[in-house]
């Protein structure tokens, strides 16, 4: 039987498309493109293709892509690559029957490592992409009860894989257990044995199985590898890397910036590890740090861009998780300008590149531009970028099956109903937070992403606050109920102990529903219970950002205390809010609390004349 390549098989799926290319005038052009491509792989010599498929494998990539996508037809598309597919299995069967040389083995492992970690980055940045707020200040209040809702921060957990990342994992894990098959142990060098522990552990990382990568690629690993000569320093940046990619889905943080930083310092021209580095930074509160990368990268993707698509898509990338920074920092104007630079490439790139694969990103930079709008007040517009944003995930998840975006879609809804609650659309958000409660539950209750329970728990929280602003209250105490439920138990069982501040502001929530029904011993029970996980985040773990947090809470309960003419314990807390109150606008330059400062003036002022005129009537009435 004839021996057969990878080269033989990508060839010959290149040509039998340029076939179905001619056939149709609507595609023709495409087929320049794919010619380009085949004949210059055609021509490689074998030695020379193995060193592309490890170096370049971005380009194979754009390649099969372009298969895919170049008709902007889809029916044209399935067509095309079932032809390719019909045509290459022959030669695919071939590949896998003829008897190859463990080197060989090795080196087809070690390429699609390549490709596949590779992939991994720049799924996780696209991760980093979408890792934002999913609720933000409320800043208006409805009587003398509602209170301050604080700014409520989570993480997006990427726990989504794309199919194209699944089949690359499960064609790695098969070669590797080719080789194993065949290789016993023993016969195992030194160098041999790192390569099959990295190609497991990329496959690890690509299952978010990240304590078994870290079991697999060891410290020790990384020390030796550090001992060694220059000419190891790329598996010494392998090794890095593939730690720092488990730490980073681990969030622990430390551990991957030091993986990281030694990727750069092993490789610096390696700007997706300088990407990975400087959101690490942006999650270390390293906020000068995170900028100076972002800015080196932006630059150098800048001058990469020209007819490098890929290059292009990166630098919107890049633009996007600056945004987020600045915003972030509350550097919200120029974070908009790095989201409208992020946009426009991405539209080119769709609208006029065919790059359809790149919607997914596109619907990210909206949300993520919508919310800075919403900081700054501008509800109008982020109602109309997270629109935006969840029209891109319907069509993908409705039309093309990407189930993975479903939970993106629900953190769109959730904050497009912040932005309509800050707009006093409260039927309308109560409407987007419904979507985005039943999309959750569906994917919590029937698909087991235990993952995303914090974040219903934030949408619940929400829409508690909707309905409480309808006057909803029996409603708003309802979702509070299952807001406090979930976190709780999060934070008991699970010891998530970052969510207690979410906590503390359900329970508030959660009181001023009670206020609003008359339950006043209710309502004292969760204002003590949120002042309490207030005082120890601030008092004894240095939480300083939560003071306005802290007076919201001491400012509702001082309201009850004053209704039930506790007057001296309700002045207490009011005196305890406004110096709270101004901590937070003198040293956070928070100017948009002066309103808060001189509300809790004015009711102290008003509870000190109502004790006194109580005082006067009982001593005018000594019996």
């Amino acid at each position: 039987m004839a021996r057969f390549t990878r080269k033989d098989v990508l060839v010959a799926a290149l040509e039998a498309l340029i076939a179905g290319f001619e056939t149709n005038a609507f595609v023709k052009a495409g087929a320049t493109f794919v010619a380009k491509l085949g004949g210059r792989i055609k021509d490689l010599p074998d030695d020379e293709w193995a060193a592309l498929a490890t170096a370049k494998p971005r380009e194979i990539q754009d390649a099969l892509t372009q298969l895919n996508i170049i008709s902007g037809n889809a029916a044209l598309a399935a067509t095309g690559v079932k032809r390719v597919e019909d045509l290459c299995t022959p030669l695919a069967e071939a590949i896998e029957n003829q008897s190859q040389d463990n080197q060989t083995i090795l080196k087809r492992i070690d390429g699609l490592r390549a490709i596949l970690e590779d992939q991994l980055d720049r799924e996780r940045l696209r991760g980093d992409a979408v890792r934002t707020e999913l609720n933000v200040s409320r800043e208006k209040l409805v009587g003398l009860t509602e209170g301050v809702m604080g700014v409520h921060q989570m993480l997006k957990p990427f726990a989504d894989r794309s199919p194209e990342l699944k089949e690359l994992s499960e064609w790695l894990a098969g070669l590797v257990a080719r080789y194993e098959h065949s290789t016993s142990p023993q016969q195992y060098s030194e160098t041999d044995d790192l390569r099959i522990r990295l190609a497991k552990a990329a496959v690890a990382n690509a299952e978010l199985r990240s304590w078994d990568a870290l079991n697999l690629v060891t410290e020790a690993d990384a020390k030796l590898e550090r001992e060694k000569t220059d000419r190891q320093m790329q598996i010494d940046a392998e090794v890095n890397r593939t730690r720092g990619a488990a730490f980073y889905e681990l969030q622990e943080w430390t551990q991957a910036r030091d993986c990281y930083q030694r990727v750069v310092e092993l490789q610096p021209q390696e700007l997706e590890a300088q990407m990975s580095l400087a959101n690490i930074m942006c999650q270390l509160n390293a906020f000068d740090a995170a900028l100076n990368l972002f800015d080196n990268i932006i630059v150098i993707y800048t001058k990469k861009a020209n007819d490098n698509n890929e290059m292009t898509s990166d630098l919107a990338m890049a633009y996007n998780n600056r945004g987020n920074l600045y915003r972030r920092i509350a550097k919200y104007v120029r974070s908009l300008d790095d989201f409208q630079a992020s946009i426009k490439i991405y539209w080119a790139l769709v609208g006029i590149g065919g790059f359809l694969n790149l919607r997914d990103d596109l619907a990210t930079v909206f949300n993520n531009r919508g919310i800075a709008y919403l900081c700054l007040g501008n509800h109008d517009h982020a109602i109309k970028d997270q629109s935006e944003a969840i029209r891109f995930y319907q069509t993908l998840i409705k039309h093309e099956h990407r189930l993975d975006l479903r939970s993106d879609l629900a953190m769109v809804y959730n904050n497009r109903g912040n932005a309509r609650e800050n707009n006093q659309e409260h039927r309308e958000a109560i409407e987007d937070y419904t979507e985005a409660i039943s999309l959750y539950s569906v994917l919590i209750g029937n698909e087991g992403r235990k993952e995303l329970r914090n974040f219903l728990a934030g949408v619940y929280n929400n829409r508690s606050i909707a309905h409480q602003n309808l006057k909803n209250s029996y409603a708003a105490v309802l979702d509070a109920n299952a807001a406090i439920e979930l976190y709780g138990g999060l934070i008991r069982d699970e010891k998530y102990v970052e969510l207690r501040n979410e906590l503390a502001m359900a329970y508030n929530n959660r009181g001023n529903a009670y206020h609003s029904l008359g339950k006043l011993h209710d309502a004292t029970k969760d204002f003590d219970a949120a002042l309490e996980l207030y005082g120890i985040l601030i008092e004894e773990e240095g939480r300083e950002e939560l003071r306005r947090e802290l007076a919201g809470a001491l400012f509702n309960r001082a309201d009850l205390l004053r209704l039930t003419f506790k007057f001296e314990a309700a002045i207490r807390d009011y005196d305890q809010a406004i110096l709270s109150f101004r901590l937070f606008v003198q040293e956070a330059g928070r100017l948009e609390s002066l309103h808060w400062l001189y509300r809790a003036a004015m009711e102290r002022e008003i509870t000190r004349r109502l004790m006194e005129t109580n005082d006067e009537q009982v001593d005018g009435n000594p019996d």
